[in-house]
């Protein structure tokens, strides 16, 4: 809050101050400068001229007319607060915190200095000294909403999230509308898969701040969990509508009319979001996906470039990049193939087999089938996802144990209740880690997010029990190993499959060309393979004669 009050009682000055209030900048301004002629010493009115630029979104004008007032009057603590407040406007947030910091020490019992200069610490990631700041606040104003919730965001960053969502009630506790608070516990219920109890905090904060455009925004994301992507975009149009400029609203909208194939509409959006936020990584990657979908390759190229321009970590626009320039690696950045599928992960399932007519799981228990000889088995589902290879072999199973590097294909995998284990990992050394070894080792539609599968190989060959079997799935592959295309998903030549089968010590039982999935309303061919570990055939020594 900024605060307006004068120490000199001048009735020039009052009436200016009056004038101020009531929003009669002009005419205020006019008769500071009249005071300011009678008395270039009064701090006052400098000051307050200062708090009319700002309101103004003059920054750098008040902040010579602040400073000229504390030059008069260095010990003045509402105008360091008030300073800070332009230099956080402007942001200068290492100025602003010196600022907040000097009203501190001349007056260190001010909880909105204290509220203040966390906002701004917690804004520089200096998360501790922000946390310090809110306990001291809370200790001076403890019936503080705002405080309360201020005190949740800093316990998130500092990862103390049951403490966060006792704060964010405490504020709904001092003041149940409080808006910022049923949002900030809604956007931590969505992040830990509470649906039910983030809806209803969502829908109660926009009962209370209809007006706030990014509650829109993130009660968007909250439908998009839902696979609810008409309403999702509904919501991104009406934040859009209350902020035409907000550019995080003009991305979502566009992933949205990405997902739903209207890709034209989808570049308008993301080219919205770039008008607002030149600087905005992910709406270039966006686009650029979005180009390359449309074949605008040169397109796509610049806009990835400008991603990874901007963010040079950003794994996600590297990778894709590759894919499309066709330069192959050995496998993508486990990040990336982790987030991909945590953002996949509630319409998984519907998006394979409905959209997709995904069924490799259905196929390769068909493969496997006849060359079972003892069910029930000891059975590992590498990249298992949500369990859609699981559903279809547990009925063999005497133990089944599931690995996937995505969190929440975990937890979906986890509501089947048919696993006996799972862990979130890599299927090289979080197999290798497990203490049990396998009758059967299945991978469905796993390697094409794999490129070079010699690991792989020779981690399956260890963890197989004699005569144990190997049944995976590939994309088709030309000449070359494995290619990475430019859908992203890698696709590997028979030849290297069997020239790895034959290096691990693993004979052909199967090998199946089949229609893997569809593709943007294109078919995808890739093979089935069956292995098995080769066991040579005991042989008694001969008895000499």
């Amino acid at each position: 809050m900024i605060s307006t009050s004068v120490s000199d009682s001048t009735p020039s000055l009052q009436t200016a101050l009056h004038l101020q209030q009531s929003g009669n900048l002009g005419a205020a301004e006019k008769m500071y400068h009249v005071v300011l002629q009678a008395n270039p010493a009064c701090a006052d009115a400098w000051h307050l001229l200062g708090l009319i630029a700002l309101q103004r979104g003059e920054y750098e004008l008040a902040i010579e007319f602040i400073n000229s007032a504390l030059h008069l009057n260095p010990q003045h603590a509402v105008y360091h607060f008030n300073l800070g407040h332009v230099y956080k406007r402007h942001g200068a947030l290492q100025h602003a915190a010196v600022s907040y910091r000097t009203a501190l020490a001349i007056r260190p019992d001010d909880s909105d200095a204290l509220n203040n200069l966390g906002g701004v610490l917690l804004a520089l990631d200096e998360v501790t000294e922000a946390l310090h700041c809110f306990t001291q606040a809370l200790q001076l104003t403890p019936h503080d909403a705002q405080l309360h919730c201020n005190s949740g965001h800093a316990l998130l960053a500092a990862g103390q999230l049951d403490a966060a969502r006792r704060a964010f009630h405490a504020a709904l506790n001092v003041d149940e509308t409080y808006a910022p608070a049923h949002h900030a516990l809604a956007v931590h219920l969505q992040q830990r898969a509470d649906f039910t109890q983030a809806q209803q905090h969502y829908q109660r904060a926009l009962q209370l701040a209809p007006e706030h455009a990014a509650l829109h925004i993130d009660f968007g994301t909250w439908h998009q969990t839902q696979d609810r992507l008409d309403d999702a975009a509904a919501c991104y149009r009406h934040a859009i509508t209350l902020d035409a400029d907000a550019a995080d609203a003009w991305n979502n909208l566009g992933a949205v009319q990405q997902a739903q194939g209207e890709l034209q509409d989808a570049v308008r959006s993301y080219t919205h979001a770039l008008r607002s936020a030149p600087e905005f990584a992910a709406a270039h990657k966006n686009l650029a996906s979005a180009y390359h979908l449309l074949g605008k390759r040169e397109h796509a190229i610049e806009h990835y470039h400008h991603a990874l321009r901007l963010q040079p970590d950003y794994t996600e626009a590297e990778y894709e990049l590759a894919a499309l320039t066709g330069d192959t690696r050995a496998a993508p950045p486990p990040d990336y193939v982790a987030g991909l599928f945590d953002q996949y992960a509630h319409e998984y399932d519907a998006h394979m087999t409905g959209v997709l007519g995904y069924n490799v799981p259905q196929q390769l228990r068909a493969l496997v089938e006849p060359h079972l000889a003892r069910p029930p088995l000891a059975m590992l589902d590498l990249g298992c996802g949500t369990g859609l290879s699981g559903a279809v072999f547990h009925d063999l199973a005497h133990t089944l144990i599931g690995i996937d590097l995505s969190p929440k294909m975990i937890s979906r995998a986890r509501e089947r209740d048919i696993y006996d284990q799972l862990c979130v990992g890599d299927v090289v050394s979080t197999n290798l880690d497990l203490n049990t070894k396998f009758d059967l080792i299945l991978a469905a539609d796993v390697f094409v997010y794999l490129g070079d599968l010699a690991a792989v190989f020779a981690a399956v060959r260890e963890k197989l029990l004699s005569d144990g079997l190997f049944a995976f799935s590939v994309e088709l592959g030309d000449e070359q190993d494995y290619v990475l295309r430019g859908a992203g998903r890698y696709a590997h030549a028979p030849a290297y499959v069997r020239t790895l089968a034959a290096q691990h010590g693993f004979i052909m039982r199967a090998e199946q060309q089949t229609i893997l999935r569809k593709d943007y309303g294109s078919e995808i061919t890739g093979v089935l393979w069956l292995l098995q570990i080769h066991s040579p055939p005991h042989v008694r020594g001969g008895v000499a004669p």
